[in-house]
């Protein structure tokens, strides 16, 4: 249900700001990106090991994270789950030098693997707010 709800709750958001159309990609041995990946577009992608278990699932663009985050234990218990800071602008030119790519933003939860939470993190724009343990 969390895998759903995080899947639709990404995709709302990149569709309803900046009408880009969302792919599901699913990416094998840590990052082996198929290449019309790396042409402008908005993706939920899905990264698997080399023993088919999902290490994480997240919004991308190019190889920006915009989005939604989940990483997995392998023992398919969430790991860590947060956000990125997302493009509302509409203009998804140079990402990365407009403080737009990978940028934690919002709570950030880290779970063990039994999956107890651990600590959470409260990011602004990539800067830690609050940490409790």
């Amino acid at each position: 249900m969390k895998k759903i709800f995080f899947i639709l709750l990404a995709v709302g958001c990149v569709n309803a700001s900046n009408s880009q159309t969302v792919d599901t990609v699913q990416t094998f041995d840590y990052g082996k990106m198929p290449p019309v990946y790396f042409s402008n577009k908005v993706y939920w992608e899905r990264n698997y090991d080399k023993d088919n278990h999902l290490l994480f699932e997240a919004m991308k663009y190019n190889s920006c994270f915009i989005g939604a985050f989940v990483n997995y234990w392998k023992n398919g218990r969430t790991k860590t789950q947060g956000q990125y800071i997302q493009n509302n602008t509409g203009d998804w030119t140079n990402l990365q030098s407009r403080g737009l790519c990978s940028i934690q933003d919002g709570e950030w939860k880290t779970y063990n693997e039994a999956g107890d939470l651990i600590n959470t993190i409260l990011y602004d724009k990539g800067k830690i707010i609050k940490e409790q343990r």
